[in-house]
């Protein structure tokens, strides 16, 4: 009996005149093959040869699902046997054989599927093989089984071979008491390899190996790994699987779509789409979140593309997808949020601060708004005077400010009108004060008395100036200051003392110049004591 020319069984029938021999014979296919396979009896007079004396064939469509087959022992998991240390989480059961000292085996831990563990079988020869024999090395265990039976062999392989060649010298390959079920050249990098291979089972003992094989050409420095080897029933053979007996392992790769920075519905629509290159996607899942970082799951595996999500008003909620593709390859989980939005209603209060407020000749208005304006503006009003427009400028939409410069009237209203990305309308009213007789400076130490260490200086300029003001302190030898900040109007430096520093009064003079470049200037005094 043959099957695609292979012979299965043979069987030897002596025969007298005229008597007549009668068996039933029972082909168990083991293998996936596309289209039809061509089942062939031959009758030999004598021993087989090339011509038969008489034959008959039939041709077997196959059917690479075997959803056909509904035999408990074909659906049944645990009627398999089962594959010792089949995750690699032990360095047990597997024997490893070599016929060369080149090639070695060994558990290495953080190179499995997960980061576990895998079985590392490495090959150190580099040249050629044209004059030698072959070399080849491999696991194996024995398993036994109670009955004739066939299984789905599941295992993950890789290489480390990540160049293109021309020749499979090189290949990982799957044998089943002695019969090689899979083979595969190392030519290309090709990531995890997920097999899942139809084999027959005898009762009793099975012998089942993994390996590397060098054949006659060119040979480089490979490592194979393997890892996650099991059974499965013939019923949960992967639809996905290809005429090599791969599986795709490729994850899908999704994203939540952008959503706008705010909105102004407490219930919007979320969308998000994906890709799978093979098998395409089986199902999303969505995670939502308020601070992007503590997630919990909002929609599990739909296969819709939108969704209505109804939050709090003045909330920010943060979105991320996982997609899961037919072949069950899930995408790794998303670290960072995919989209983020704002829910905002109503118009809040605009906040409308002036500094210096008194000022001595200007001023500066500053504006912010919960949410991105399309324009601001104040307008500044004088009693019996039309009002002036002072527009202000912004780089995130959501804090202006503007300069203002009073060159007559000591006293003015302030109306801040601001526009949102919603149409909505909103002002604030606040007074504007001019002193033109207040001091230029207002500078404030911290100690007034000391005798090393850090002098504080904050400096409040009466009118808002073009830059930062020039700080200086008298004395030998001289003293480094250092400018630290500006905050609410005033400026931040630090001076240095040391020791060194000569005993009695010392002068702080600040000098800088506003918005019309007149100069400005100011100072007080310390006292240095290295008595204490």
């Amino acid at each position: 009996m043959k099957i695609d020319e292979e012979v299965i069984q043979e069987l030897n029938v002596p025969l007298k005149d005229g008597e007549v021999w009668q068996k039933n014979l029972t082909y168990t296919r083991h293998s996936l093959k596309n289209d039809r396979s061509k089942l062939e009896f031959a009758l030999f007079k004598e021993k087989p040869d090339y011509f038969s004396y008489r034959s008959v064939h039939l041709y077997l469509d196959n059917n690479n699902t075997f959803t056909h087959l509904v035999d408990e022992k074909y659906t049944d998991a645990s009627s398999l046997p089962v594959i010792k240390n089949g995750e690699m989480e032990s360095s047990e059961i597997w024997n490893f054989t070599s016929n060369t000292e080149y090639i070695t085996g060994s558990y290495v831990s953080g190179s499995g599927v997960n980061s576990s563990l895998a079985y590392r079988i490495s090959s150190s020869y580099n040249g050629s093989l044209f004059d030698q024999p072959g070399q080849s090395g491999e696991i194996s265990q024995n398993i036994t089984c109670d009955e004739d039976t066939m299984a789905v062999l599941s295992a993950y392989v890789i290489d480390n071979f990540n160049l293109t060649s021309k020749e499979d010298s090189q290949l990982k390959y799957v044998a089943v008491n002695g019969d090689t079920v899979w083979t595969d050249g190392v030519s290309e990098a090709e990531g995890w390899q997920h097999l899942e291979i139809p084999v027959s089972l005898q009762a009793g003992e099975n012998n089942l190996s993994f390996g590397l094989r060098q054949m006659p050409g060119e040979i480089v420095p490979v490592d194979v790994f393997w890892d996650r080897i099991s059974f499965k029933p013939l019923s949960e053979l992967s639809a996905y699987i290809s005429e090599t007996n791969t599986v795709e392992t490729v994850p899908p790769t999704s994203s939540v779509l952008e959503l706008p920075a705010f909105t102004d519905n407490k219930t919007f629509t979320v969308s998000w789409n994906g890709t799978d290159d093979l098998s395409g996607i089986a199902y999303y899942s969505i995670d939502s979140s308020t601070d992007g970082v503590n997630w919990e799951p909002w929609i599990s595996k739909t296969t819709d593309n939108s969704s209505s999500f109804s939050g709090k008003d003045n909330q920010t909620y943060y979105f991320r997808s996982r997609a899961v593709d037919r072949a069950g390859n899930e995408e790794p989980e998303h670290p960072e949020p995919d989209a983020r939005t704002q829910i905002y209603t109503g118009a809040p209060r605009v906040m409308l601060d002036i500094l210096p407020n008194p000022c001595k000749t200007a001023t500066t208005f500053n504006v912010t708004y919960p949410v991105p304006l399309q324009s601001a503006v104040c307008l500044v009003t004088r009693d019996g005077f039309e009002s002036e427009s002072c527009e202000l400028t912004t780089s995130d939409n959501i804090t202006w400010t503007g300069n203002y410069i009073a060159r007559n009237g000591d006293y003015f209203r302030v109306e801040a009108v601001c526009t949102d990305v919603f149409g909505n309308t909103v002002s604030t009213l606040d007074e504007l004060f001019v002193d033109r007789s207040i001091s230029n400076f207002t500078i404030e130490l911290t100690p007034r008395t000391i005798n090393k260490g850090d002098l504080e200086i904050n400096v409040t300029p009466s009118t808002t100036l073009k830059s930062k003001p020039s700080v200086s302190v008298s004395g030998s030898p001289a003293v480094n200051v250092t400018y630290l900040t500006y905050s609410d109007g005033s400026y931040y430096y630090k001076a240095r003392i040391k020791s060194e520093l000569n005993e009695g009064e010392h002068k702080v003079s600040v000098n800088g110049y506003d918005l019309e470049s007149e100069q400005m200037t100011g100072n007080t005094t310390f006292i240095v004591d290295h008595s204490g």
